[in-house]
């Protein structure tokens, strides 16, 4: 083992190591190691050091360019973050059902504590949807409803248009055709949307959402009267770590395109500095 001090230390941990290639600009590549590491002591008191490691690169490509290898070290990062935020969400959920059972049928905080639980329960499934998202995997994906999941999303966001008194205007078309996705991921890609709708938009102004289907496709648009989007960063919206908020991550329209591409659709918008953005969503519809 060339570096040694990385890898002895008793426990589990990952180990990353630069190597640098004879590439023309003479990048180094991270390249990390899971290291599992004992001690042990035979009846003489010679201590002894057993040192297991995996080779966590093999699936990686040495050379990308920078768009994809950003890409493609977010995907690893969020599928690892996945599985490190699921299992406290048992606990939580657990110690929610609990302080839920205390309180008396009538107490409202037995309703407050219900949603809590029931928000628990969407955000572990929607980190398992995630890993399967991250995964590109759609063999487990079922007919959905548009117009529901509009309504849901609008419905959970409806203590932030309450607070900021806006108007919220929605327009589904009758007899909406059905598409084939993640109810999920859906609902994670509008929500998205519209919390960057209700960030841009002034108090006492409206957000419009409009579905209608036309030739084989679902068409949403979601509009609002904010601060529209600046010629210096439209083209940089989808990228990941874009973001003009000082408490953003920049993910959010990043994930919501790959929601969407990964249904088969399109995302697109339109915007003018300070008079709106509006964002229109195309999904294939079940035939």
């Amino acid at each position: 083992i060339k570096d040694p001090p990385y890898f002895i230390k008793e426990g589990n941990h990952k180990v990353f190591i630069n190597k640098q290639f004879d590439y023309e600009d003479g990048q180094y590549v991270p390249y990390v190691y899971d290291v599992n590491t004992s001690f042990l002591k035979d009846p003489n008191g010679q201590v002894s050091v057993v040192v297991c490691y995996e080779d966590l690169n093999s699936s990686l490509q040495v050379k990308e360019t920078p768009s994809s290898d950003i890409s493609s070290a977010l995907d690893e990062l969020a599928a690892a973050a996945v599985h490190e935020i699921r299992n406290p969400l048992f606990s939580i959920k657990g110690f929610a059902q609990l302080l839920e059972s205390s309180f008396e049928s009538n107490d409202k905080r037995r309703e407050y504590t219900h949603l809590m639980v029931s928000e628990l329960d969407r955000l572990h499934k929607l980190l398992d949807e995630f890993l399967v998202f991250m995964q590109e995997n759609k063999s487990k994906f079922t007919t959905v409803d548009i117009k529901q999941i509009i309504q849901e999303t609008t419905s959970l966001l409806g203590p932030q248009f309450e607070s900021k008194k806006l108007s919220v205007h929605v327009d589904i078309e009758d007899n909406m055709p059905a598409a084939k996705g993640s109810n999920e991921q859906l609902k994670q890609a509008l929500l998205n949307l519209l919390l960057n709708s209700i960030d841009a938009t002034e108090p006492e102004e409206s957000i419009e959402i409009k579905a209608f289907a036309q030739s084989g496709k679902i068409h949403i648009s979601i509009k609002d009267e904010g601060t529209g989007i600046g010629d210096e960063i439209a083209s940089d919206v989808f990228k990941p770590f874009c973001t003009t908020k000082k408490k953003g991550t920049g993910l959010g329209l990043y994930i919501t395109k790959k929601i969407v591409e990964n249904h088969d659709g399109n995302i697109f918008f339109k915007s003018e500095s300070g008079k709106g953005t509006t964002f229109f969503l195309e999904l294939p519809a079940v035939k």
